[in-house]
């Protein structure tokens, strides 16, 4: 729920910013054209992230790789009652550690993801006054 949040706050963003570029378009700031490079330019920055919350707002995610297999498999383990070993290691997975290969990386992600659109959020604000202040 809270990744889904955070992929909504970006979907927002766009909208916000697609009803700026109008704005600027109908106060004659910028022309037709400009809206377009200007919205074709922030989606394109963030496709990844706004298809990855297409995904799991309208679709069933595919989880893929070595580490969603294990998430799976000591999960399902998990609800049948059994402890998995490693053979190599002798330790027993745990769910907590399989979801830390998943989730730390992820996490990692989206910060760096979140600090890049507030970055680009600010330049937008930045450039936005520029050119309604006529500078």
């Amino acid at each position: 729920m809270l990744v889904r949040m955070y992929l909504y706050e970006f979907y927002r963003f766009r909208e916000i910013f697609n009803e700026a570029m109008k704005g600027l378009f109908r106060g004659r700031y910028i022309s037709k054209s400009w809206v377009h490079e200007f919205r074709k330019t922030l989606d394109d920055a963030f496709e990844f992230t706004m298809e990855a919350r297409h995904t799991l707002v309208h679709r069933s995610p595919t989880w893929k790789g070595k580490k969603h297999f294990n998430l799976l498999f000591v999960g399902m383990a998990f609800e049948l009652g059994i402890a998995p070993k490693s053979r190599k290691t002798g330790r027993i997975w745990s769910m907590g550690g399989v979801l830390k290969d998943i989730c730390e990386p992820m996490a990692d992600s989206l910060r760096d993801e979140g600090m890049r659109m507030s970055k680009t959020l600010q330049t937008v604000v930045d450039g936005f006054v520029k050119i309604t202040s006529g500078s």
